[in-house]
């Protein structure tokens, strides 16, 4: 990547509307959790409905169980392999640290949420939540424990999915506002990377290594648009949590993803990792027109 192109990933690449609200939330819950209290509009399941028709992605994870296995049971063809303690990979992409400036806003808005998460000591647990939901979170903390490393996931996934997605223009009077877990529940939802940040944060607090988690920004390639997921390893697998997937709790595999989104940037507490295609001019064409995209004003997604 030259160094031209690494300076278009800054601040205005990626905390520039990268995802809007599809309107309210209405999702299925973790599996053996009681349903959040909520109130979808019509619109919400239109907008929901248009995006998994677009998506391939979302369109495996609205199917049976069962379609969703079939859809990945290809992963270790597909995945990107073995990979170092600590070291995300993603097949047909090169990943390597920001460096000086690179991402700098990006960095800046990262380091806040760090900062000012310690001081809420959020999950213990939080008075925000209302009776329902604090009655499902003690529930889901005392199931965490015993949980396989997928289940854990998809219970989280469930659990924070269940919140409404809301604009940060609505909610903050600016346009992308990077919230806290506390943020996040006082103010009863957020955008696409609000989610990503709670569901670090929650898994952190269940003892999950940061170096196995990354909120992932990425370039919808079929919608023209940014969003942003958490990206976390199950032992060797790596999966994708998304707050319009549905049912809630279903993960989306590597394999999955990869299909539908160029993956852009990499961040957790670790660092920043900048991704480019291995293949610009083949396989991975695609990458380099979302990346293109990313240095202009992106269509927001629904």
């Amino acid at each position: 990547m030259t160094a031209a192109r690494a300076r278009r990933l800054t601040a205005a690449a990626f905390l520039f509307a990268l995802c809007a609200a599809p309107g309210g939330a209405g999702a299925a819950n973790a599996p053996g959790e009681p349903a959040p209290a909520q109130n979808p509009s019509a619109r919400a399941e239109q907008n929901s409905s248009a995006r998994t028709a677009q998506n391939p992605a979302v369109s495996v994870a609205a199917q049976s169980p069962g379609a969703y296995s079939a859809a990945d049971k290809d992963w270790a063809a597909q995945s990107s392999g073995p990979r170092a303690p600590g070291k995300l990979r993603l097949r047909g992409y090169t990943l390597r640290p920001a460096e000086n400036r690179e991402a700098e806003a990006l960095r800046t808005a990262w380091d806040r949420i760090m900062q000012e998460h310690e001081q809420e000591r959020f999950f213990t647990p939080h008075p925000n939540f209302d009776r329902q939901r604090l009655g499902q979170w003690r529930t889901l903390a005392g199931k965490m424990p015993g949980l396989s490393a997928e289940d854990a996931l998809r219970h989280i996934n469930g659990f924070f999915n269940g919140w409404p997605s809301k604009k940060d223009a609505n909610t903050y009077g600016e346009e992308e506002h990077w919230a806290t877990p506390e943020e996040f529940v006082r103010n009863n939802g957020g955008d696409c990377e609000d989610y990503a940040v709670v569901k670090y944060m929650a898994l952190r607090h269940f003892g999950v290594p940061a170096e196995n988690m990354w909120l992932l920004l990425a370039y919808d390639r079929g919608r023209k648009a940014h969003h942003a997921v958490l990206a976390v390893y199950a032992g060797e697998r790596l999966f994708m949590l998304d707050n319009l997937s549905r049912p809630s709790y279903l993960l989306i595999p590597e394999a999955v993803f990869l299909k539908t989104f160029t993956p852009l940037v990499a961040v957790n507490e670790k660092g920043i990792l900048l991704c480019t295609p291995e293949n610009p001019e083949g396989g991975s064409r695609a990458g380099e027109d979302g990346r293109t995209a990313a240095g202009d004003r992106p269509r927001t997604a629904r």
